[in-house]
């Protein structure tokens, strides 16, 4: 079961700079797996297509966690 954009946001919280990083890049690999491989069949729940989405939004989360981190380091 996939979490909320919400909760995977509380869930990450708590990481380094570095390691958000890092979570940014596996979500954008996945993304862009996704872009360049996807054949329209759904083999897999969640369904290719709810992982995109999902995975997006855990983007736009963890890039949200970097901008204020970056911002508290200029404070």
């Amino acid at each position: 079961m996939m979490m909320s954009p919400e909760s995977f946001k509380e869930m990450q919280a708590g990481k380094s700079l570095e390691e958000l990083y890092e979570i940014r890049r596996e979500i954008m690999e996945d993304l862009i797996d996704f872009e360049d491989n996807y054949d329209g069949k759904f083999e897999f729940f969640p369904s290719p297509e709810t992982r995109y989405i999902v995975n997006n939004l855990y983007l736009i989360k963890v890039c949200e966690l970097i901008s204020e981190k970056l911002a508290s380091l200029e404070e």
